[in-house]
This record gives structure tokens, sequence and C-alpha cells, in this order.
């Protein structure tokens, strides 16, 4: 993953591997079923949204680290992309000073 080419086709990837389940399997899928992971008991559903958001606070964590580098992000995510998921306030916890 050494150039924006390769992420951007990794990115592709993985969004037609989702669609493809989407689409597919997901669309019998028992969203209340209970899944087994390593912070507690919790639903499918559950576990696909802490999923969303908790990769979407990396995105909002790399935005952060590429403007204190002084590159401007090409189209970053706004409050609205996360509309209706449980996002931190904060980008970035208070156990470290970023400077």
């Amino acid at each position: 993953m050494n150039t924006k080419a390769k992420i951007l086709a990794y990115g592709q990837d993985v969004l037609g591997r989702f669609r493809a389940w989407w689409d597919g399997p997901g669309q019998t899928t028992d969203f209340s079923r209970k899944a087994r992971v390593y912070y507690g008991n919790v639903t499918l559903l559950e576990y696909l949204e802490r999923t969303t958001w908790h990769s979407g606070q990396h995105v909002r964590q790399l935005v952060m680290v590429l403007e204190l580098l002084g590159i401007e992000p090409d189209r970053p995510p706004t409050k609205e992309t996360f509309a209706g998921l449980p996002m931190p306030d904060k980008v970035w916890d208070d156990e470290r000073v970023i400077a």
C-alpha cells in the first residue's frame, strides 16, 4: 500500500466484497443474532455498527494527521458522513497531547 492507486484499489475491492455480501447473504442475515466478540456479547447489528464507526474514527484520525502535516485532505468526512453513528466527540482521546 505504497501508492494512492493501490490504496484506492484496495478500498474498491473491500467495497465490492461488502456490496456482494449485502446484496446476497446480507439480505437474509438475522442481525439480532448474537456475535461473540472480545468486547462482549452483542448482536450482529451492534457489531456492524461498531465496526463502521470504529473505522470512521480512524479515518478522522488520519485526516487530523494530514492536516497537522500541512496536507489538505481530499474530500474529508464531515459530521453528516457519520450521521446516526455513535462517533466519539474527539478525534483522539486524552491520553496523548497532539501538537
